[in-house]
Parts: structure tokens; C-alpha cells; sequence
């Protein structure tokens, strides 16, 4: 089986996706998706789920705490 890995910018790259498909923000759809604030709805269930664990993984490895982590992932390859 083959393994398949991303980055920050292929998280990236998801994000946007799905933002554009939904006309929303990740911030605001995950907002609303953990906190009922919105209506989420109209995003299928399979990329509710896909698209909250995205931006969760997104924030972690993109957070300031992680630069030389996050360094290290952007170089590797994808």
C-alpha cells in the first residue's frame, strides 16, 4: 500500500478547496462546526469531517510554536 503524506501546503491547498466549494471561511466553518454557530449543512458529511481535521492538523503545524517544525515539513517532500 502506497502512503501518502502532506504538508502544511497541501493542507493548505485542501483548505482553500473547500472554501471555495462552500463559500466559507475554515475559521468560520470550523467555528460553527464545533460550536453549532452556523449552519454547516450544505457541507456534505464526509468533508465536514475531512475539512475540520484538516484545518485542526493545518493550525498545529502552522502555529508559531511549531516555525522550525513547520520549516522542516515545507521542506520535505510531499
Amino acid at each position: 500500500m502506497e502512503k501518502r503524506h502532506y504538508n502544511v501546503a497541501s493542507l493548505e491547498a485542501a483548505l482553500k478547496a473547500l472554501e471555495r466549494g462552500y463559500s466559507l471561511s475554515s475559521e468560520d466553518f470550523y467555528r460553527a462546526y464545533l460550536d453549532g454557530e452556523g449552519d454547516v449543512s450544505d457541507v456534505q458529511p464526509r468533508h465536514r469531517l475531512a475539512w475540520a481535521t484538516f484545518y485542526e492538523r493545518w493550525k498545529s503545524m502552522s502555529g508559531p510554536a511549531n516555525f522550525a517544525d513547520r520549516i522542516a515539513r515545507e521542506l520535505e517532500p510531499a
